[in-house]
């Protein structure tokens, strides 16, 4: 299919330099995925999501959306916020999402004792609402190809973490609009970094408006059209010349 095309388009030099190493003809443009910033708006009016799931306004919430898949690794999250819930008790950790791992996160947070520290939801259509709720966006995963879930937690301001990965690091600099941690000891870089940005509301607050900015300049849904629009556009002109 891709030799057959006129363009192929990758939504990211990650997912363009997978296609080459698969396929040796293979050959794309890179048109970054785009967020809807009117939607993924902080200033924006939200439901009140932290009054519906009966989370305290002084409480740290952590926010996990995405499938619950072994290379988003939920389960890690989960350790990870196990081995410093005891000692901070403020914390809060909210995954949302389904997948073939629910079953045993939820078994894992029962034998930790955790469940009210430790809450689920399935797979919501008021994203926006539940982003809003939280202080922290984690996206610990193994691999990514450009993650729509992290563009728009940025998009709202909020302080990230992912791990340091094909994807996600070219979303991310470490330190500027969000934290990269190393997958090698997964669970501990976890755990130090949700810490780190636990305790100092102004790193937060520093780190999602450096999110903002990024999603603004190059992860922006306008931007994304107009190049989609451009290509399109040359493709048609090219076959009426024909």
């Amino acid at each position: 299919m891709t030799s057959r095309s006129d363009c192929n388009i990758s939504v990211s030099k990650s997912n363009q330099e997978s296609g080459k190493a698969v396929i040796k003809s293979f050959d794309s443009v890179v048109i970054n995925n785009g967020i809807d910033q009117k939607r993924f708006n902080p200033a924006g009016e939200f439901k009140d999501i932290r009054k519906e799931l009966s989370i305290p306004e002084t409480d740290i919430l952590i926010l996990f959306i995405a499938r619950f898949t072994s290379h988003k690794q939920p389960l890690t999250l989960i350790k990870a916020f196990s081995a410093i819930a005891a000692a901070h008790p403020s914390l809060k950790l909210l995954l949302v999402g389904e997948g073939d791992q629910k079953a045993e996160a939820l078994e894992l947070v029962a034998k930790s004792g955790l469940q009210n520290s430790i809450l689920f939801q399935p797979f919501r259509s008021d994203v926006p609402d539940v982003l809003a709720a939280a202080d922290i966006f984690v996206l610990p995963s193994l691999w990514e190809g450009l993650p729509i879930g992290l563009l728009e937690a940025m998009s709202m301001g909020k302080a990230v973490i992912a791990s340091n990965v094909d994807g996600s690091r070219e979303v991310v600099k470490n330190e500027v609009n969000g934290l990269l941690i190393e997958t090698d000891k997964l669970i501990e870089n976890l755990s130090a970094a949700l810490l780190q940005l636990s305790n100092n509301k102004e790193k937060r607050m520093q780190l999602g408006a450096g999110a903002i900015a990024t999603v603004r300049e190059d992860f922006n849904a306008l931007t994304m059209t107009r190049q989609i629009e451009k290509i399109y556009s040359d493709l048609v002109n090219k076959a009426s010349k024909k």
